[in-house]
C-alpha cells in the first residue's frame, strides 16, 4: 500500500495535521526542532532536518546572490520607468526583495538536501495560516507561503510529486493605507489644541521611538516635536508633550482623494511598461541563473500592485513635509526591510532642502555587499570616530558621519552602580548564587533557524563543562517566551541555567562575570558593563564585521573554540586582564562618556547642509 507522502512540518501551528498524516500512515519530516520535539512528545516520530544539515554550513554566498538580485533588477533600462518624483522605487524596495530572495534560495538549498537523500520522495508542505495585515511589508505573503514554493519547485525539477495543504497566503486587499478615518479626526483634533501651544524655536519631525530621543529631547526646551507614529504619545509624560509642542503627523492622515488618484495613475503606466521590462528580466543573466520563473510573480507584484503605495507614500510624505516644514528630520534608521518611508523620507527631505539624520541605535552595517550599509540620510548621529572610518571605507564622505555617541547608553556611563544593584536584585530573584561565577548569553531572534539556535545551547553546555559551578543566564530578546527553547535548556543545564528576557540587560551584564554574543548591540552594553566579552557564533562569511569587532573581543567559530576561550578566562587572571585593556582601547575609539544627548542637542542646534559634502 502506497503511504500519503512526507508531510513537511517548520511551524508550530502544523503539529496537529503533522500528527493526523503520521497516524494515517504516512512520513513526516520536521524542519523546526521545537517542532520535532513536540511531535516526540506526542509519540511521533519523525524524520529530523538535522541528519540533512551541516553544521558547518555558510550561507553567505547564497545571501550575496540574493543581494546582487535585489540590487540589480531594477536598474536594467528597461526599467528606468520604474520611479516617481525622482524616486527609484526599486531602491525603496530593495532591502525586501534581498530579505526574501535569500529566504527563498537558503529554502531551496535545504530541499535539495532532503531531496538528495530522498530521491523518491513525494513531499507534501502545509501553508502557514497566519492573516496578514496592511501593515505588514510588501511581500511578506510570499515570505510566508516561500517554504511551499522552494520545496514545490525543487520537486518540479526532479519530477517528482508535490502537494500541499490550506491556502496560499494572500497579499492584504488594501495595498495603500486606508483613507481617513475618526482616528484621523481625533488627530486633527489634538492638533488643534496642542498647536495652541506656542511655537518652539525648532521643529523636528521624528519617525523615531520616544525612549530614543527623550534624552535630549528633555534638556531642549527651544524644540517642538512632530512624530510619525500616533502610538508614541501614550510614552510621553504631558509635560513633555506641552514642553515641545508634540503633534502627529503620519502619512496615512495625507493620503487623500488627490494623492491615490495619482497613485493609480502612475500605477496603470506601470503596467503597460512592465511588458517589456519582464521580457528584458527574463533574459537577464542574473535572472536566469536566479530561475526567473520562480521570481517572476514577486517582481511583478511589486512593479504591478505594490508600487501604488509606495507612490501614495511619495505624495503624501511631500504634502506632510511641505505643511509641517520641519527645520530637521529625525530618523530611526535609513533602510529597512518593512517600512519604505525611512527611504521616502530621506530622498524627499533632500528634494527640499530639510537635513535629515539618522541617529545609530545599532552596529553599523559595514558589509559593502549589503543594502543595509547605504546611509540614506544626510547625515548619520554615529556611536564615534570608529564608525566614521568604516563609512569612509565604504565610499561615504566623512563629514556626513558624526561622532555623537548613544543618548540611550549615557545611563548606562552615569548610572552603572545602580545598574549594578538591580542586576543583584534580578540574581537573587532567579535564584542563582552569587558566589559563583555567571556567564550571560545572548540568545538570537528565535526567528532564526532553529537547529542553530540549539547548537548555541549545547556549545555553552560544553563550555560550562570546562568551568566548575557556573551558572548561566539565557538573554531572550524582549517578548520571546517560547516554551520549548526553555524546556531545551532546562534539559541540558538543569538548575544551574536560567531564562528571562523582559529583564533589564545592562543590570544582568552589570553582576556577569562574561558574555557571549553575536554581531548585537549587546556588544557595545557588555564592553560599557566592563565584561569579558566573546563573539560567538559568527557566519564564516560575515569577514567585514569580523575585522571592525575583531579588535574589541575574540571572535569564536566552533563549539570547542568556545570552551576552551571560556575556561582560559576564568583560569587565567593575567588574560582577563590583557581583554579588559583590549576592550578598553576598542571604546577609546567610541563617545561613550556619559555626554552623548548634550553634542545630539547641539547637533540638532546647529546649522546644517541638506546636501552635505
Amino acid at each position: 500500500m502506497q503511504t500519503p507522502g512526507m508531510f513537511v512540518v517548520y511551524d508550530l501551528e502544523q503539529i496537529e495535521a503533522a500528527v493526523a498524516h503520521a497516524k494515517a500512515g504516512g512520513e513526516v519530516l520536521a524542519l523546526n526542532l521545537w517542532a520535532e520535539r513536540m511531535l516526540a512528545d506526542r509519540g511521533i516520530s519523525a524524520h529530523s532536518y538535522a541528519e540533512y544539515r551541516s553544521q558547518n554550513q555558510d550561507d553567505g554566498p547564497l545571501l550575496e546572490e540574493a543581494q546582487i538580485a535585489a540590487r540589480e533588477w531594477y536598474r536594467i533600462p528597461e526599467m528606468q520607468f520604474f520611479e516617481h518624483k525622482h524616486i527609484p522605487l526599486g531602491e525603496a524596495l530593495e532591502s525586501g526583495c534581498a530579505i526574501y530572495l535569500g529566504r527563498l534560495l537558503y529554502y531551496r538549498a535545504i530541499f535539495e538536501q532532503i531531496l538528495n537523500a530522498n530521491p523518491h520522495a513525494h513531499l507534501i508542505v502545509p501553508y502557514p495560516a497566519a492573516r496578514i495585515s496592511a501593515a505588514t511589508g510588501p511581500l511578506t505573503h510570499f515570505e510566508m507561503r516561500v517554504v511551499v514554493d522552494a520545496a514545490r519547485e525543487m520537486a518540479m525539477k526532479r519530477g517528482l510529486p508535490f502537494d500541499t495543504r490550506g491556502e496560499a497566503p494572500l497579499p492584504p486587499e488594501r495595498h495603500m493605507h486606508p483613507g481617513p478615518r475618526w482616528h484621523t479626526a481625533a488627530v486633527m483634533l489634538y492638533n488643534a489644541v496642542i498647536g495652541l501651544v506656542p511655537r518652539r524655536r525648532i521643529r523636528i519631525y521624528a519617525s523615531e521611538y520616544w525612549h530614543h530621543i527623550a534624552p535630549f529631547m528633555e534638556r531642549m526646551k527651544d524644540v517642538e516635536l512632530v512624530l510619525m507614529e500616533r502610538g508614541e504619545l501614550r510614552n510621553i509624560p504631558w509635560r513633555e508633550i506641552w514642553k515641545h509642542r508634540v503633534r502627529l503627523a503620519h502619512p496615512r492622515d495625507a493620503t487623500d482623494r488627490s494623492v491615490r488618484r495619482v497613485a493609480r495613475t502612475a500605477l496603470e503606466q506601470f503596467r503597460k511598461k512592465w511588458l517589456v521590462a519582464r521580457a528584458a528580466l527574463a533574459v537577464h543573466p542574473q535572472f536566469s541563473l536566479l530561475g526567473w520563473s520562480s521570481v517572476e510573480p514577486v517582481f511583478e507584484y511589486l512593479v504591478c500592485a505594490y508600487a501604488e503605495r509606495v507612490i501614495a507614500e511619495i505624495e503624501a510624505c511631500e504634502k506632510l513635509l511641505r505643511h509641517e516644514r520641519p527645520d530637521k528630520i529625525l530618523l530611526r534608521v535609513s533602510i529597512s526591510s518593512y517600512q519604505t518611508h525611512f527611504f521616502v523620507l530621506a530622498r524627499l527631505a533632500r528634494q527640499l532642502s530639510i537635513p535629515s539624520i539618522e541617529i545609530q541605535h545599532a552596529g553599523a552595517h559595514v558589509d559593502p555587499r549589503s543594502v543595509f550599509s547605504r546611509l540614506e540620510a544626510d547625515y548619520l548621529a554615529s556611536y564615534g570616530p570608529y564608525v566614521r572610518g568604516w563609512y569612509e571605507r565604504m565610499g561615504v564622505a566623512g563629514g556626513r558621519i558624526i561622532p555623537v555617541g548613544s543618548p540611550r547608553f549615557d545611563r548606562y556611563i552615569l548610572e552603572r552602580d545602580e545598574a549594578h544593584a538591580r542586576g543583584e536584585k534580578i540574581l537573587q530573584g532567579a535564584g542563582l548564587d552569587r558566589a559563583r561565577p555567571v556567564l550571560l548569553v545572548a540568545v538570537p531572534d528565535l526567528q532564526t533557524e532553529s537547529y542553530a539556535v540549539a547548537d548555541l545551547f549545547r556549545a555553552v553546555c560544553k563550555a560550562q563543562e570546562r568551568v566548575p559551578g557556573l551558572q548561566v543566564i539565557f538573554k531572550f530578546r524582549n517578548g520571546q517566551r517560547a516554551s520549548e527553547p526553555r524546556r531545551f535548556v532546562r534539559e541540558l543545564f538543569g538548575a544551574d541555567a536560567v531564562c528571562v528576557d523582559q529583564e533589564d540587560l545592562f543590570a544582568l551584564l552589570c553582576v556577569s562575570d562574561i558574555a557571549i554574543c553575536g554581531n548585537s548591540t549587546v556588544i557595545y552594553e557588555a564592553l560599557l558593563a566592563r565584561i569579558p566579552l566573546l563573539l560567538f557564533p559568527w557566519r564564516p562569511s560575515d569577514t567585514y564585521h569580523a575585522e571592525m569587532y575583531a579588535p574589541a573581543a575574540p571572535i569564536l567559530y566552533s563549539a570547542q573554540a568556545l570552551a576552551d576561550e571560556v575556561a582560559r578566562v576564568f583560569s587565567d587572571a593575567t588574560y582577563r586582564t590583557e581583554l579588559a585593556a583590549q576592550q578598553k582601547r576598542f571604546l577609546e575609539n567610541y563617545a561613550f562618556d556619559g555626554k552623548s544627548s548634550e553634542r545630539m542637542a547641539a547637533l540638532l542646534r546647529s546649522s546644517l547642509s541638506s546636501s552635505p559634502a
